[in-house]
């Protein structure tokens, strides 16, 4: 086969799939709409300390044909509109993958489709659904990704819930770049402000805004537009013999440009019983490679140093 021909094809194809993709609001997204939405956006997560005992559960309910799972939902597609239900039977014949062999069971991954959205100026998150994902390789033993194999817990009505005890999964801590929401992830924003933009002058005007010191809490003490540390730098001040004088008090200045990584901390509760996932955000914390090499900063997962971190 020509390369040309290759190459004709597999642009035809993206143009086929870019197509297919939808422009507006769907029913799990139209909330946005409310003119109190003041910025929200769409990024694909996990759950990471209690993924695998969740995915288990998950799969241990499928295959007893108890969960209600549909054909695999993405985020804006036509299927996400249409649900069609399909059971373990449908998943062998379809991408002959049997989950009562213990391999595949754990080459799946649990996917998280969540939408985070800024209301009244706090954050929050939402769970449209989960999918379960399973690897795709070739005859040849080659690894070409990950595959959607089944959706579930579909929730396009509640979206904030009463965070119950018994519900209660884990916490886990959510890093991503700014730049890393894309224009399709982008669900919207007033006056092209970003997540920390939107949120800046209600930090600003905080009490509970902390600078992350070997994971203690020092008070930042708010100036002008964006933030003092309490910590003081001695600066050596020197004349113009350059002879030693004496030393400068300074303290170290934060502003929104600072931050160009986020992590966001939250607690994952499941309900079973109706088969729904939602979350509570605890804190935030701005995160910058810049001062990757300050010894003040507390450096998370992942190699993110924190600056500042925000109780919600």
């Amino acid at each position: 086969m020509k390369p040309s021909f290759l190459i004709f094809t597999g642009v035809l194809f993206c143009n086929m799939l870019l197509a297919q993709v939808q422009n507006g609001p769907t029913r799990y997204d139209a909330f946005i709409k409310n003119s109190k939405i003041q910025w929200a956006g769409y990024l694909s997560t996990e759950m990471k300390s209690c993924n695998e005992e969740v995915k288990n559960d998950i799969l241990d309910q499928f295959i007893k044909g108890t969960l209600k799972a549909y054909q695999p939902i993405q985020y804006r597609w036509p299927d996400a509109l249409k649900l069609i239900r399909i059971d373990k039977l449908q998943i062998d014949t379809m991408h002959h993958i049997d989950l009562n062999i213990t391999s595949n069971r754990t080459n799946a991954n649990l996917s998280i489709d969540e939408i985070l959205y800024i209301q009244n100026n706090k954050l929050y998150s939402y769970i449209p659904w989960v999918s379960m994902r399973s690897p795709i390789v070739t005859p040849a033993g080659t690894y070409l990704g990950e595959a959607r194999i089944f959706s579930t817990s579909i929730n396009h009505k509640n979206r904030k819930r009463s965070y119950r005890k018994k519900d209660f999964l884990c916490r886990s801590i959510q890093f991503f770049n700014l730049d890393s929401l894309t224009m399709d992830n982008k669900l919207k924003e007033f006056y092209g402000q970003n997540i920390i933009g939107t949120l800046w002058p209600v930090w600003l005007k905080s009490g509970q805004v902390y600078f992350a010191k070997d994971s203690s809490k020092a008070i930042v003490n708010t100036g002008g537009n964006g933030f003092k540390s309490n910590i003081i730098i001695n600066v050596p001040l020197y004349n113009m013999y350059g002879e030693l004088i004496g030393n400068k008090t300074m303290y170290e200045n934060y502003n929104e440009e600072s931050f160009n990584k986020i992590a966001i901390e939250q607690e994952w509760y499941y309900c079973k019983k109706r088969n729904i996932f939602y979350t509570k955000i605890i804190q935030i914390y701005l995160c910058s490679d810049a001062f990757s090499k300050d010894p003040n900063n507390v450096i998370l997962k992942d190699g993110y140093h924190a600056i500042l971190k925000i109780e919600l």
